[in-house]
C-alpha cells in the first residue's frame, strides 16, 4: 500500500499507476493538479482519512479533467474498488471536474465514490459505469449542498445509493 501525508501530484502527462491489490492512502493534504490521470489495479482504491485526518483537493477544470479509472485494457464496472472518503476525511474534501468510472468492486463501500460517516464535495463531475452505484451514502454521510452539475451514466444499481 502507499500512504501520503502531505504534497502534491502534478500533471506529468502520463497516468500514475496503482498495482492491483494495493491502496492509496491519504491521511494529510494531498492537492492533485489539473490534467492528472490516476489508473488502479483491480481491488485497489484511494482512501481518504482513515485512521488521521486526511484531505484531497482534486480540483480540475472542464480543459483539464481529473480521470480516476480502471487499468483493465478492457475497462469493465468494477475494475477497481473506488475513492473512498472514511470517517477522518475533511468536511472541506473536494472532486471538482473529475471523471470517475469503473469502480464499485467493493461489496462494503459499492461506489464509484463512498462516503462513510463524512460529508465531501463532489461537483460537475463525470461519474460512470460502477458495478454497483455511482456515489454510496454510509451511515450519516452526505454530499454538501455545493454537489451539484454531476452527470451519471451505467452506474448498475442508480445514481447515489445508501448502504447502511
Amino acid at each position: 500500500d502507499y500512504s501520503l501525508s502531505n504534497g502534491t501530484y502534478n500533471n506529468l502527462v502520463v497516468p500514475y499507476v496503482i498495482e492491483d491489490n494495493h491502496n492509496l492512502s491519504i491521511n494529510g493534504q494531498l492537492n492533485v493538479a489539473p490534467g492528472c490521470t490516476f489508473i488502479f489495479g483491480s481491488n485497489s482504491a484511494l482512501t481518504v482519512g482513515y485512521g488521521s485526518s486526511g484531505y484531497l483537493n482534486a480540483a480540475g477544470t472542464v480543459a483539464l479533467p481529473i480521470t480516476f479509472t480502471t487499468s483493465l485494457a478492457t475497462p469493465a464496472p468494477g475494475g477497481w474498488q473506488g475513492i473512498q472518503f472514511r470517517s477522518e476525511a475533511h468536511p472541506s474534501c473536494n472532486l471538482t471536474n473529475c471523471v470517475i468510472n469503473y469502480g464499485g468492486a467493493d461489496s462494503y463501500f459499492s461506489g464509484n465514490i463512498s462516503l462513510e460517516e463524512c460529508t465531501v464535495t463532489v461537483k460537475d463531475c463525470h461519474i460512470s459505469n460502477s458495478e454497483r452505484y455511482g456515489i454510496t451514502l454510509r451511515g450519516t454521510s452526505a454530499l454538501t449542498a455545493s454537489s451539484t452539475g454531476n452527470v451519471f451514466s451505467g452506474n448498475a444499481l442508480g445514481e447515489i445509493g445508501d448502504n447502511p
